[in-house]
């Protein structure tokens, strides 16, 4: 009530000042509600969540005022800065170019409101899923609801596209930033779809006898990832369509877009088959350690690289498209993409590796303890 009166006092109208009360409240709902989905996905609750939650804090507000002036001006409503800063017309942000949103230009108010309102919805649905759920049962989302995140997000980045922004872009680069986004988007798809051992024994049990199918709730991840990446290159046709008046459709690499996909998925596809069959083990947090080995994996391979680059950069560079998908943004660069491609046929057979001591270890008969006389 007392910044209500002094607002009112100062000047300010009440609509500006409630506008401003929604913001910090659906914000911090949001937060709170991320800080629910953290916890649950840990053993038990500590302080380390609360840490991590605040952690996000300062991203989330920061990270808006980098967007601003960017070729996608919309994703500065992630902060709360901007539309606040907006309504109270400070220094020169009230004469700030509205954002575009789906070829409409918006307030940064209407944004942020949006974009909180969707991902609390998204929030939402992860935690009714699972909040009575042991903690090896949780799924994030169900399969088909992961392929509707990610149409989320590459709708979101593309309704935000402003070619006419002060920092231009051509759609080449746009291509370049939707895959880079679309391969943390497979990440997450992959660990959200991860099936839990019982689940995935059962799916293998009824495939066998004809019962199930690849695409089923229950059985491995990767086929949902193939089809989460068409998705993604789809959308990148329609807005293009969309976008044609500003941007002419040839102008798009799509024979490199469609490469460099294929590239992330592949890698992305062998990853979590990884972290799938670490499920399948009797290691404790089998998919955090699954991941730490990962990373052990992906660092020893830069490490290798920089130390093979030292005499020659191509060399390294080489290397790294061998055994990691760095070099995948990169086909416009002909001396690795040979080696990009001998990659390709390297991460295809572990994968068919890692398929076949899934299938070993899901074909093993179940232990019965023996009865005693």
């Amino acid at each position: 009530p007392i910044s209500i009166i002094a607002g009112l006092l100062g000047g300010y109208r009440l609509s500006t000042i409630l506008l401003t009360y929604l913001l910090v409240i659906v914000f911090a709902l949001v937060l709170g509600l991320a800080s629910l989905c953290l916890s649950m996905l840990g053993e038990k609750t500590s302080g380390g969540i609360l840490v991590l939650a605040l952690l996000l804090l300062y991203p989330m507000l920061m990270l808006g005022f980098a967007f601003m002036e960017s070729p996608f001006p919309g994703l500065g409503a992630a902060s709360i800065l901007p539309a606040i800063f907006g309504l109270y017309g400070f220094h020169e942000w009230g004469k700030m170019t509205a954002p575009l949103f789906f070829g409409f230009r918006v307030s940064y108010v209407f944004l942020s409101l949006f974009l909180y309102c969707t991902f609390g919805a998204w929030f939402v649905l992860v935690l009714r899923r699972n909040l009575k759920k042991e903690l090896e049962e949780i799924r994030l989302l169900s399969r088909w609801q992961a392929l509707a995140f990610a149409a989320y997000v590459n709708l979101l980045l593309y309704s935000f596209l402003d070619f006419g922004a002060k920092q231009k872009i051509a759609p080449p680069d746009v291509a370049t930033i939707a895959l880079v986004v679309n391969a943390g988007i497979l990440l997450l798809v992959g660990l959200a779809t991860l099936t839990p051992h019982e689940q995935l024994k059962m799916w293998w049990r009824r495939r066998a006898a004809g019962q199930a199918h690849y695409f089923s709730s229950d059985g491995l991840p990767w086929p949902w990832l193939v089809l989460t990446a068409v998705g993604a290159y789809l959308i990148m046709v329609v807005a293009a369509l969309a976008l044609h008046r500003s941007a002419p459709f040839s102008a798009w690499p799509w024979k490199a877009a469609a490469l460099e996909l294929l590239t992330l998925t592949v890698y992305i596809v062998r990853d979590i088959l990884f972290l799938q069959f670490c499920n399948l083990t009797r290691m404790k947090r089998p998919v955090l350690k699954g991941f730490l080995y990962l990373t052990l994996y992906y660092t020893a391979a830069g490490i290798t690289a920089g130390v093979m680059g030292m005499g020659s950069d191509l060399r390294g560079r080489q290397f790294l498209s061998l055994l990691t998908p760095y070099t995948a943004l990169d086909w416009q660069n002909l001396a690795v993409t040979g080696w990009v491609y001998a990659g390709l046929v390297i991460q295809v057979a572990v994968i068919a590796y890692i398929l076949s001591a899934v299938s070993k270890r899901l074909s093993r008969p179940a232990l019965v303890p023996a009865h005693s006389d």
